[in-house]
């Protein structure tokens, strides 16, 4: 039963990371776009959560890897919302 309850706090913070990566391309359409900086915070803040779940199941090596290379990922998921947004 733990590894299901990882997993769904792991989807859930996968889930919340690109509604708010989509909420930065969006911000502005709205009347009261969400600051970059807390958007960005976090979104980290997710990350990390997401690879002490990677940690929990495959260890502290799986957890550095997978953070080091979802930060990398996140990165590039900014640069194409930011080009989208710029019609690039």
């Amino acid at each position: 039963m733990r590894t299901s309850k990882i997993t769904m706090g792991a989807a859930t913070g996968l889930t919340l990371a690109l509604t708010l990566a989509a909420c930065g391309d969006n911000g502005a359409e709205a009347e009261e776009p969400m600051p970059e900086e807390l958007a960005t915070e976090t979104v980290d803040e997710n990350s990390v959560a997401l690879a002490d779940a990677v940690g929990e199941l495959a260890g502290d090596d799986a957890r550095e890897s997978f953070l080091r290379n979802w930060r990398e990922h996140i990165d590039y998921f900014v640069d194409y919302a930011v080009a989208a947004e710029a019609g690039d």
